[in-house]
């Protein structure tokens, strides 16, 4: 169920899922089933984890394959197909050029 957008997102989500699995970091607890991953995220990425991993989470991820294929891969998700109009980024959610 779902139109093509959604569908779209399940894939990208599922890419990037596979991936962040894949490169899994050292000392960083994985995601559990059912954890909003954004929760996760800000748990994992304290301060004081990057400290006592002794690293920059935001330098690590800007080097990381995940972080190519997330760049390579959002603006043809965010591109409208078939009969849906074209987004415009710019002036807001949803809006029409």
């Amino acid at each position: 169920m779902g139109g093509p957008r959604r569908r779209a997102r399940r894939t990208l989500q599922a890419r990037l899922t596979r991936r962040a699995a894949a490169q899994a970091m050292p000392g960083v607890p994985a995601l559990r089933q059912g954890v909003n991953p954004a929760t996760w995220m800000l748990e994992v990425t304290t301060p004081a984890a990057e400290q006592r991993l002794g690293l920059d989470f935001a330098d690590a991820y800007r080097k990381s394959e995940l972080f190519t294929c997330a760049a390579r891969c959002a603006p043809q998700a965010s591109r409208a197909r078939g009969r849906h109009a074209e987004l415009d980024q710019a002036a807001g959610h949803g809006a029409q050029r």
